[in-house]
């Protein structure tokens, strides 16, 4: 019968002869449930900014003031009402 060393219980087992080639320390595949991990959407929030009519796209998303309240197309302008709509309805917030 052929020697077999577990390096973890460092000891000698002696296997018979039909294991010879094989791994008879090998664990079977046990089907496992997948782990779904939940995470809370987090809603978005609008940044406390000022109308900027001067801005300028930095990162080129064709996007200005993002994030804000007073995020617009580049090449847009909001008028003095649509200013002064989004302004109270962060005030009120």
């Amino acid at each position: 019968m052929p020697k077999l060393f577990n390096t973890v219980t460092k000891k000698y087992d002696f296997m018979p002869a039909s294991y010879i080639g094989k791994f008879p320390y090998a664990e079977e595949a046990v089907e496992v449930a997948p782990v779904v991990e939940v995470v809370e959407e987090v809603k978005p929030t609008k940044k406390k900014a000022k109308y900027n009519p001067e801005a300028t796209d930095a990162d080129g998303d064709g996007r200005l003031q993002d994030g804000t309240p007073f995020e617009r197309e580049v090449g847009t302008e909001l008028s003095p009402e649509e200013v002064t709509a989004i302004e109270a309805s962060i005030s009120e917030e």
